[in-house]
């Protein structure tokens, strides 16, 4: 697609797109971005787009991409939420107890099944790595990436509460 028909089709839709976008995102910014990522895409990948159906392709594709956005949003929006829960476990002020949930933790966590899961938790807190690079190495969605961190800090949760209580 010629450099002035992406423009054309700019002028002529960007509008639209970006009232979709920011109603749906409820933030302007992330709304331009949306809409410029969408004409970036129809650049890059020379996508040709004629006539009537091109208001329609790109309208639909800013909706696309704003429903992605908050899919990924509320993925990180949740791990951020089960991160603070498991680092308030951590945060005991007696030493004796706070190196025994260290310990049963680790013991916790080289349990974990399927390993996938071990593998998620050391990439993501200790190595710092976020799920889409996780995904990524692993060859998962980042959704599945959250997943099986959801159900391993679950677990570890769980063990420690039962070590805590004398269940173990």
């Amino acid at each position: 697609m010629k450099n002035e028909e992406v423009e054309r089709l700019f002028r002529e839709n960007y509008r639209r797109m970006f009232l979709v976008a920011v109603f749906l995102l409820h933030d302007e910014a992330e709304g331009k971005d949306v809409v410029h990522d969408v004409f970036e895409t129809v650049m890059r990948n020379g996508i040709e787009l004629r006539g009537e159906t091109a208001s329609g392709y790109l309208l639909s594709s800013t909706r696309n991409r704003c429903l992605n956005r908050l899919r990924s949003m509320r993925i990180k929006e949740k791990v951020a939420n089960e991160y603070v829960i498991f680092s308030n476990l951590e945060s005991v002020t007696d030493e004796d107890a706070s190196e025994e949930r260290i310990a049963t933790l680790n013991a916790g966590i080289s349990l974990l099944q399927p390993p996938v899961r071990k593998k998620i938790i050391e990439m993501h807190f200790r190595q710092g790595l976020k799920f889409r690079e996780i995904a990524a190495k692993l060859g998962i969605s980042e959704t599945a990436v959250y997943k099986h961190l959801r159900q391993a800090m679950a677990s570890l949760r769980s063990q420690l509460t039962d070590n805590e209580y004398g269940k173990d």
